[in-house]
């Protein structure tokens, strides 16, 4: 099956293809209705790689951190708060690796949606 015309995923069009890579062998190991909801949960966990850049670059003009809070990097944003994103070198780095940092807690948050998802003989409370 070509992952970018996978029909359940045509149907989130905010998903992007990078992710479609990774969320494509988890579709394909579930049944067609416990895929289309992996995947509506996981459209509604995911993060935007967009906001995380537009946070990072806010942090030159107000607050620097705000992208780490956005991904849920509690202690990291905090030291970016209190040292000016380290210099302002942490909030370039994040301008830069912005969307690989998104897209490594969007891989996670899909395995972890996934491991309720995984098994259709599991009880999902």
């Amino acid at each position: 099956m070509d992952p970018y015309h996978n029909p359940i995923l045509a149907r989130f069009p905010k998903i992007t293809a990078d992710e479609h890579t990774f969320l494509v062998p988890y579709i394909q190991r579930l049944p067609d209705d416990r895929a289309k909801e992996f995947v509506r949960v996981y459209n509604e966990a995911r993060l935007d790689p967009q906001t995380f850049t537009i946070l990072a670059a806010l942090g030159f003009v107000f607050t620097s951190g705000m992208q780490r809070f956005y991904i849920g990097q509690w202690a990291v944003g905090l030291l970016y708060v209190f040292t000016c994103g380290v210099f302002f070198l942490g909030t370039i780095y994040d301008l830069v690796n912005g969307k690989a940092t998104v897209l490594d807690v969007n891989r996670d948050k899909a395995r972890d949606i996934y491991a309720n998802y995984g098994n259709p003989y599991e009880v999902i409370v």
